[in-house]
């Protein structure tokens, strides 16, 4: 895009972020009009129109999520490295964006759809723990070492490369768009702060530092120039791709002062783009896009907001829970690309937001911006980056695993005054199914955005337990949630914790 130097600042950040929250808002409300579409549709349906709908998902939105989730968590899996059951040809760490292979073709690895995907596994992984999760990670990250260094239609290593889209699923060049490197780097990023915490500096430093700074030295170095959009339709300045590049810089430069690495790039570029994200504003609402005869007004603005904010779906699913990219709202057959992994991520993401379970904050509220700005890119240090072994393992080990594991069970339920939400089910811990016995769940985190009732449990690790909740009123009335009994498996680990993350009733 044209450099805007010397442009004033129309806003401030927070002004810009107000105005997000409302774009959030108006999301939130997308949302549940889509919820309700399927139900409220044929009120409006001409009469002479009789559509065979196909069979869709049932049930609240919270109890629809809860369910989801394990079928958007095993549809990205099954599309990831060669050990994916649907991802044929595919090598270790790399994701298929879809199965589709015509109209559209989408069997392919995209930089954005996998780093984006990528950000909510290593979130998963950071809250659930999920068993044979870390490893996934390490190899995508191993993988994306391997892709930073291919020639291709835009450039190499050092030349403009990681503006590559897409790739084959062998890792061999396809032939851009400049949101890839940033969403990459935010993904190793929450990565690498978790290995921090648990010790694991020198790991960052060898592995995971060398393939973000290549990614930050691209976005400091072409962080204004033009680039396709989050749809790859127009060709342009976009709001989301200049959010997720200043966001990558902030927490770049944030990385690089734990590790004990600098990045002056990061700090001097980042003021450039958050002046740049103000422009994006028109007065009355944001512009996704500055270019290719549009309005601008684009869900790409939604998607940017929900980003900057460290985070803040649905009925035409069907009873599989697999998701596509489209439905045909005539009567909610997939369309498009099918078992779009991008969906499932998003899917977990919303899930985890639901249930309270947020990111770490990645700075936003450490934004200043100047009244002007003067300046342009930066190039920045790039080299290969040659260091993918991850043995030894980089989590800790323990002589001997915990026999018992603390369970924490979150169940997300709106309540009245005087309820109490109790939990029961096959084993002592639990009551032995005895409603006298129960466990009593706490209310300490209850919110009227996010209802959540808390309670931690001793369970035998490794052992199979059924459970339930139920609901007693002040009056001592009880009612119980709806079948079936749930089940779960105990886990094992060296910390001796686990969560349990519910909602159904």
């Amino acid at each position: 895009m044209p450099p805007r130097y010397s442009t004033p600042a129309m806003s401030s950040f927070s002004r810009l972020l107000t105005w997000s929250t409302l774009w959030v808002a108006f999301a939130l409300v997308a949302l549940l009009l889509k919820v309700a579409l399927p139900f409220v549709a044929p009120a409006f349906a001409s009469p002479a129109v009789h559509e065979h709908f196909e069979a869709r998902a049932t049930g609240t939105l919270t109890t629809w999520t809860a369910s989801e989730s394990p079928v958007a968590l095993q549809g990205i899996l099954n599309n990831l490295g060669s050990n994916g059951s649907k991802a044929h040809g595919a090598g270790d760490g790399v994701l298929v964006a879809s199965l589709s292979t015509i109209d559209p073709p989408y069997f392919y690895t995209w930089t954005r759809d996998s780093a984006l995907t990528f950000k909510s596994l290593v979130d998963n992984f950071l809250t659930y723990k999920t068993a044979g999760l870390e490893t996934k990670i390490q190899q995508y990250i191993s993988a994306q070492a391997a892709l930073q260094g291919f020639n291709n239609p835009s450039g190499g290593l050092c030349t403009g490369g990681f503006g590559e889209a897409r790739f084959n699923v062998d890792l061999t060049v396809f032939t851009g768009s400049r949101d890839g490197p940033a969403l990459r780097a935010t993904a190793l990023i929450a990565y690498a702060q978790y290995l921090i915490s648990e010790g694991n500096t020198s790991v960052v430093t060898s592995i995971i530092w060398p393939i973000v700074q290549n990614d930050l030295s691209y976005v400091t170095q072409y962080w204004n120039q033009t680039g396709f959009d989050l749809w790859e339709e127009v060709n342009s300045a976009s709001f989301f791709t200049s959010g997720v590049q200043y966001r990558a810089l902030i927490e770049g430069s944030d990385l690089a002062s734990k590790i004990g690495a600098t990045c002056p790039n990061c700090d001097s570029q980042a003021p450039l783009v958050l002046c740049t994200l103000q422009t994006y504003w028109t007065g009355s609402y944001i512009l996704s896009n500055t270019g290719g005869g549009r309005s601008g007004k684009d869900a790409n603005s939604l998607l940017t907001s929900i980003h900057l904010f460290d985070q803040a779906a649905t009925y035409y699913t069907p009873q599989d829970g697999a998701l596509a990219e489209q439905y045909l709202r005539s009567n909610g057959t997939p369309a498009s690309a099918v078992d779009l992994t991008w969906s499932y991520a998003a899917l977990l993401t919303a899930y985890a937001a639901r249930a309270n379970n947020m990111p770490a904050s990645w700075g936003a509220s450490s934004a200043r911006s100047p009244g002007t700005f003067t300046g342009g890119p930066a190039n920045g240090p790039c080299a290969t980056a040659i260091n993918t072994g991850w043995t030894p393992t980089t989590t800790q080990t323990c002589s001997a695993t915990p026999t018992l594991t603390m369970v924490t069970f979150n169940e997300v339920k709106p309540t009245k005054p005087g309820d109490t939400v109790y939990i029961t089910g096959s084993v002592s811990q639990l009551g032995d199914w005895d409603t006298g016995s129960a466990v009593a769940l706490s209310a300490s985190q209850y919110t009227s955005s996010s209802p959540k009732w808390s309670a931690s449990v001793g369970l035998t690790a490794g052992g199979a337990i059924s459970y339930k909740y139920f609901i007693k009123s002040g009056d001592g009335t009880i009612t119980w949630e709806s079948n079936p009994d749930r089940t779960l498996t105990v886990a094992q680990n060296c910390a001796g914790t686990a969560t349990q993350n519910d909602a159904r009733m």
